[in-house]
């Protein structure tokens, strides 16, 4: 019988062409190489930058493909945020007093609580990355 499984790797990799096709030599945390197709490559890894040990404010901003804001009531906006991955992120902030509503203070306060969010999962998906599943 077989499983399905899910992996976390960080991998250091250069653009490179191998039978005249692009893509990646991809260099694994335990010496061993590879190389990957442009297409499957940057479908399945994250470009960090030039650091594999911590998350940056770029590496939160990439990850959001796209941000739509809706105000849903005279005191509340709500903003939808798309992910690179496909994933959605719903968050809302309203205020008392309807007399005091202001979209782009709805919008930036709701923006931070979904980073903050984003540099939580990607903390995690880091340290998984970095150390592997522990038994």
């Amino acid at each position: 019988m077989s499983n399905y499984y899910i992996a976390c790797m960080i991998v250091e990799a250069s653009p490179s062409i191998n039978n005249e096709i692009e893509g990646y030599s991809v260099k694994y945390t335990d010496g061993s190489t590879n190389w990957m197709s442009k297409e499957f490559f940057e479908h399945t890894f994250y470009l960090m930058g030039d650091t594999c040990t911590s998350v940056t404010d770029e590496m939160v901003d990439n990850f959001v493909s796209a941000v739509n804001s809706d105000k849903i009531n005279s005191k509340t906006v709500l903003v939808t945020a798309h992910m690179i991955t496909g994933f959605l992120e719903h968050k809302v902030a309203s205020c008392v007093d309807p007399n005091n509503f202001n979209l782009e203070v709805g919008q930036e306060v709701t923006m931070k609580k979904i980073k903050d969010k984003l540099w939580e999962f990607l903390s995690f998906v880091i340290q998984w990355g970095l150390f592997g599943i522990k038994n």
